[in-house]
């Protein structure tokens, strides 16, 4: 932009002189250029303002013009091309729209979430499949390209932040404007504190008014969650406010997202949050259902802490890979992770169970499998090995 190279983390970790030349080249020229091909002319970014700050977004119907890995690449095309017409995750138009189970409206009285959740439908009155917090959280991470990592750089929450509202921005969720619906926590600054609490003042003042939805949902990293007389008070890192969950979310949350919990507080890992709150009426905001997603420091996301041990080594070795999230389609496996800088790629696995004969079955399926395709692998069992005894390929 305006004739000169800035690297993607620098433009997405939001400093205040990249802001500056975004907005110079916002106003000069209308967009900038992504340097992943060196052909000209260049795939065109949207640069998009977001209260104070900027963001870069994929120019429409450009997306197969960029390389592969790209995060604003062929992939978002690839999938609005195949979009299940009754799944739950479609893009239209370049815009995203989702159909949640959980309920964003509801009427007198709420039920719990597990009696009050309903499938939509499509148009025409084909039914529509709905997804899970943790489905549509993993699915926009995707689609933000948080899966992969560069081989360098440096990722904060200001660009978790600057790629989820460029994926969300225009959406619908549940027939609702995403922004009316969502939001992502912005990450703290001080000279922008004002703006920063007053959008999620905003956000919340429209949950539970006459014409707005009855249930907003919240994306953020999980600073804390503390035991309450009731049950316990969640914390979203970049804002002091708590969201309170009953004894039966709780021990749900716990249960079901075991790893992401144990990840709070912690500075090798994180646990990324999404929270569907609702006034309770009486002051405060109450869960009436979350989900967690643990990550690596990186913000990659993982299913245990072996699969962190290997992000850590990978990030450290400026290694190029992506943590798979969706077993999309028929896909015969889903890696724990795969080396994109060797030809071909690189499968990863982590074999972190010994002793089950179900697992035990899966993992001979799976090494079958990419036997009988010519696909490299690399495979690491934590309990007969330290990481560091496992040889990786040398990149391409």
């Amino acid at each position: 932009m305006l004739g000169k190279r800035v690297a993607l983390h620098e433009v997405q970790e939001g400093a205040r002189a990249i802001a500056e030349m975004l907005d110079a080249a916002r106003r000069a020229e209308g967009y900038a250029e992504c340097a992943c091909v060196d052909s000209l002319p260049r795939p065109k970014l949207q640069i998009r303002r977001h209260g104070a700050a900027f963001l870069l977004a994929r120019w429409p119907e450009q997306a197969d013009l960029h390389a592969t890995g790209c995060p604003f690449g062929r992939e978002w095309g690839e999938r609005s091309k195949s979009a299940d017409q009754a799944g739950p995750f479609q893009v239209k138009d370049g815009a995203l729209d989702v159909r949640l189970e959980v309920p964003l409206a509801v009427s007198g009285r709420s039920e719990p979430v597990s009696v009050a959740r309903q499938p939509g439908s499509a148009s025409g009155g084909t039914s529509r499949s709905s997804a899970s917090l943790l489905a549509f959280l993993e699915f926009v991470w995707e689609a933000a390209a948080l899966h992969r990592w560069p081989g360098n750089g440096h990722r904060s929450w200001n660009t978790c932040w600057s790629r989820l509202i460029a994926v969300l921005d225009g959406g619908t969720v549940n027939g609702q404007s995403m922004s009316a619906v969502v939001h992502v926590m912005r990450r703290w600054e001080p000279q922008h504190s004002d703006e920063i609490v007053a959008a999620l003042d905003g956000f919340l003042a429209g949950i539970g008014t006459t014409g707005g939805p009855s249930r907003g949902i919240l994306i953020g990293e999980l600073q804390s969650l503390d035991r309450t007389q009731y049950g316990a008070a969640a914390v979203l890192r970049q804002s002091r406010r708590r969201y309170f969950l009953g004894a039966k979310e709780l021990d749900r949350f716990q249960r079901s997202f075991g790893p992401a919990v144990q990840a709070v507080g912690e500075g090798a890992s994180r646990c990324v949050a999404v929270l569907a709150v609702a006034p309770s009426g009486r002051g405060y905001w109450k869960v009436v259902d979350m989900a967690g997603m643990l990550t690596s420091a990186e913000f990659l996301p993982c299913d245990s802490r072996f699969e962190v041990s290997l992000v850590q080594r990978l990030v450290r070795e400026g290694r190029v890979f992506e943590k798979p999230l969706r077993h999309v389609g028929a896909a015969p496996i889903h890696p724990d992770a795969v080396l994109l800088d060797t030809s071909p790629r690189t499968v990863v696995e982590v074999y972190g169970i010994e002793g089950s004969v179900d697992y035990d079955q899966r993992k001979q399926q799976k090494r079958k499998y990419l036997v009988a395709n010519g696909i490299p692998f690399v495979e690491w069992h934590p309990g007969r090995e330290p990481l560091s005894a496992v040889a990786m390929p040398i990149p391409s």
